[in-house]
């Protein structure tokens, strides 16, 4: 078995037995399904709010549970020295990290396999058994879009603490979604400030590419092309940022 595969393994076990993860999973699930009564008096939009609502239930307990898993997992071990251990077997920092990564990953398809269903049974309860196609795009989207989140958690983790982490990623996220509308008014002025636009462009994540409730809610397909060009832009993404967790942990002085 892999070194990567163990830490994956053992990442995993520990993610599932945390109290915190099942309250989240709980709690949104019932949250998906209190949205069929929520939505009783939606005068005719009570499918789209329904399906916005869900699919932002989903995406925000994959954030919360990264945002709670996350910053710990390599600080942790800094702080107790159990990373020396780990690397005595030997095992390299890419696999550390990356064994790291995916055992939270996986942690988070879990809770969102099991919100999905839930999800999928609010739909069926209301009669809507038209946009499965689409509501699993769309889902598979926020997916990816925790999936940045995480990696950049999980590379700040290294040298920040579990508060600042968190508030850094809330940062990170809202700016995310700001970006296109913030850089491109930058970007149209034009000298330094188009510059400066382009800068932050090419930093901060697009994520309001991943973000396509909204086109959900009101039946508006999303293409397998728009899919492909964002799961590449994402996957490219979230391998520079543990590229460069990578760089930080080889250099960090652990001793």
């Amino acid at each position: 078995m892999s070194k990567t595969l163990i830490i994956t393994i053992g990442i995993l076990k520990d993610s599932i037995r945390q109290p915190v993860s099942y309250f989240l999973i709980i709690f949104f699930s019932l949250l998906i399904l209190t949205t069929r009564i929520i939505t009783t008096f939606g005068f005719g939009f009570e499918i789209n709010m329904i399906r916005e609502m869900g699919i932002s239930s989903i995406t925000l307990c994959g954030l919360l549970i990264s945002i709670l898993a996350s910053p710990g997992i390599i600080s942790e071990d800094i702080r107790n020295r159990t990373i020396l251990v780990v690397f005595a077997k030997p095992v390299s920092k890419r696999e550390f990290i990356l064994g790291k990564y995916i055992g939270i990953m996986l942690t988070i398809l879990c809770a969102f396999f099991f919100l999905t269903l839930t999800f999928g049974l609010t739909l069926w309860w209301k009669g809507d058994v038209l946009q499965y196609g689409n509501i699993i795009k769309t889902i598979i989207l926020s997916y990816e879009l925790v999936a940045i989140i995480t990696a950049i958690s999980l590379t700040l983790s290294i040298f920040l603490p579990m508060a600042y982490n968190a508030v850094v990623c809330f940062f990170v996220y809202a700016a995310g979604h700001l970006s296109p509308y913030v850089c491109g008014r930058l970007i149209e002025k034009g000298g330094v400030a188009q510059f400066m636009g382009n800068i932050i462009y090419s930093i901060l994540p697009n994520l309001e590419d991943f973000n396509v409730s909204s086109a959900l809610a009101v039946g508006t397909p999303v293409t397998n092309g728009y899919m492909a060009i964002t799961t590449f832009y994402g996957m490219m993404y979230i391998g520079v940022v543990l590229f460069i967790a990578t760089i930080i942990l080889e250099r960090k002085e652990l001793y």
